[in-house]
């Protein structure tokens, strides 16, 4: 299970950035209160390719809980 949806997590690129590592966590809690749950599904197949890193995209599913 991904982890980007925990309070205060910040990914490997997202260190050198400003933030709190709180958005997602928020916007998650925002949903949760409107009735709707959201997943973040990395999808291996789909790798980039950023200068010398590689990215796996994700795709974000909404849902009604």
């Amino acid at each position: 299970m991904t982890q980007i949806f925990d309070f205060r997590y910040r990914g490997l690129h997202a260190k050198t950035r400003d933030g709190l590592g709180i958005g997602m966590f928020v916007l998650q809690k925002a949903l949760n209160l409107n009735g709707l749950k959201m997943e973040a599904m990395p999808d291996y197949s789909k790798m980039e390719q950023a200068g010398k890193e590689q990215y796996i995209l994700n795709e974000f599913s909404v849902a009604h809980i």
